[in-house]
């Protein structure tokens, strides 16, 4: 499979799971009505060449418990609304191009935000303190426990 994600995908209103994990060939953005699938549980799109930014109102997926957007070209900031996701056990934005500050209200998910360049402080409490530094590694500046002091 090459090329871009279909928005003909968001007409799959009882999706739960949609898994696109290292094809290589699956360019372009993440189709923002991806947003409005009711019932999706799983968003993993793995190992990729998606670039732009994360749909702004991600936080809509109410019942998201897994995020993987690793390993692309994925810019931007991480939206506010991620915050929203209350369901989400397992955020993974790792080796994108994501700018910007890590919003301090992500602190309850499991996450690994490495290799992007994310900057500002990492937000204190739980679970960044129980993070290791690897989870925040190679962003421009991001500094804070268990990184350097800001």
């Amino acid at each position: 499979m090459t090329g871009s994600l279909s928005p003909s995908l968001c007409k799959l209103d009882k999706l739960t799971t949609l898994i696109v994990a290292d094809w290589k060939d699956i360019s372009g953005e993440i189709p923002a009505c991806v947003t409005s699938l009711p019932d999706l549980r799983i968003l993993e799109l793995i190992g990729n060449k998606i670039t732009g930014q994360i749909p702004e109102n991600i936080g809509q997926l109410s019942k998201l418990t897994v995020l993987n957007l690793a390993d692309n070209k994925i810019c931007g900031s991480i939206p506010a609304s991620i915050v929203n996701l209350g369901k989400l056990k397992h955020l993974e934005l790792s080796n994108n191009q994501l700018t910007g500050e890590i919003p301090s209200d992500i602190g309850k998910l499991g996450m690994d935000l490495s290799h992007n360049h994310l900057c500002g402080p990492i937000p204190n409490g739980s679970p960044f303190d129980h993070l290791e530094a690897s989870s925040f590694s190679n962003n421009d500046c991001l500094c804070g426990s268990p990184l350097r002091t800001c």
